[in-house]
């Protein structure tokens, strides 16, 4: 039988006593359990269960909308071999950590235990409410047990607390738990922030698109820089951490959408820029939980700053985007703002800082468009 099939599906497993169990499964490979359990074959693991091969009598895969996980498909195998020893089930919460997963994995697959435990609450007397799984051992019904790691062996492990130890008792639920209030406050001003950012696509800048098309919006622009970092990364001075360049790209002109876009070469609007875009940079980011606004905010700053190499590398590409798209539309841009070469290359000379590759080639765009008369001399 190949369980890898069933990997993170779910699934309906009937076990040869009967019982059957619905829930996401997981493959563990032969591997791990010949190291943990002394069975060197791959097994399925649902919660806190473990069902290897022999022990089953049927799978069956989640399909339409009857049941508790929906209804589910004819039974994929049959295994032939009856079960010959027992499962291991455990109700003790350190030592389904320490027995069956990673530090990774637990905080999850313990709180997918919690849920089935607080779904069963009463269902069993003297239990503490979970599914107890019983195994058939010498003809007869047995409580379920565990290995040993210390020892090497499997040992005795009852459903109850012993004595004088108090009772385990299941975390508050989703509306209780004050750490999952402050997550869902935490998704909720995520997501007004990534609301927020989609009106970028209504500010308008003066560049038009290729092929003298409309006029190219900041959030087209942004990505189209963030690419062109990307690409052109190995022509920068210094070396650069790209993702970082990246993201200063895809957030630098979100302040345009309370400031509203400055042209390069109006010199009244260039005097107010800075106070406009400080007063939307503090509303827009305040959107996002106080981490993630300072996170952003720095970048942002860094960026203004054009101080690190990143920053200075993202400023070239940020004049080499736009300039590209004159050029192709054949200054049109440059034509109707009568702009002269002494403007284009006071804006330009930052460059150098960021790329010296990259300020040769807009030094040839703008003397090619110099000689077209798209620029003044």
């Amino acid at each position: 039988m190949n369980l890898s099939t069933f990997d993170n599906k779910c699934v309906r497993i009937t076990t040869v006593d009967g019982e059957s169990f619905e829930d996401l499964c997981n493959c563990c490979h032969e591997e791990c359990n010949e190291h943990e359990f002394g069975r060197p074959e791959p097994c399925l693991q649902m919660l806190s269960f473990l069902f290897f091969p022999r022990e089953i009598a049927q799978i069956a895969s989640l399909g339409g909308h009857s049941g508790p996980h929906g209804s589910f498909s004819a039974p994929f195998c049959r295994p032939e071999e009856p079960i010959v020893e027992e499962l291991i089930v455990e109700d003790d919460i350190d030592s389904i950590k320490e027995v069956l997963f990673s530090e990774e994995q637990a905080p999850h697959m313990l709180n997918c235990l919690e849920t089935r435990l607080r779904r069963n609450a009463g269902s069993a007397s003297g239990a503490c409410g979970m599914d107890q799984r019983r195994c058939r051992q010498d003809g007869r019904r047995k409580a379920a047990c565990r290995p040993d790691i210390s020892a090497g062996r499997r040992r005795s492990h009852p459903l109850t607390p012993c004595p004088g130890q108090p009772a385990w008792q299941p975390r508050a639920g989703r509306h209780e738990d004050p750490t999952m209030e402050d997550t869902s406050e935490r998704l909720k001003r995520q997501m007004a922030f990534a609301l927020e950012i989609d009106k970028e696509k209504n500010i308008f800048r003066q560049t038009h698109l290729s092929g003298r098309g409309r006029s190219e919006n900041d959030a087209e622009h942004a990505w189209h820089m963030a690419i062109m970092a990307y690409l052109l990364r190995e022509h920068a001075n210094e070396p650069v951490d790209i993702a970082k360049v990246i993201l200063m790209c895809l957030i630098h002109d979100i302040v345009e959408i309370d400031a509203g876009d400055t042209y390069a070469y109006d010199a009244e609007g260039l005097k107010t820029q800075k106070a406009r875009e400080d007063a939307a940079k503090e509303r827009i980011f305040s959107l996002l939980p106080e981490d993630q606004k300072q996170e952003l905010l720095a970048l942002f700053d860094e960026f203004e700053a054009s101080e690190t190499p990143e920053a200075r590398y993202a400023h070239a590409v940020d004049n080499l985007q736009p300039l590209m798209l004159n050029d192709c539309n054949d200054g049109c841009d440059w034509r109707a703002h009568g702009v002269s070469a002494e403007q284009v290359y006071r804006r330009q000379r930052k460059v150098k800082l960021g790329s010296e590759r990259l300020f040769g080639l807009i030094d040839q765009i703008i003397q090619n468009n110099i000689k077209k008369g798209n620029i003044k001399p």
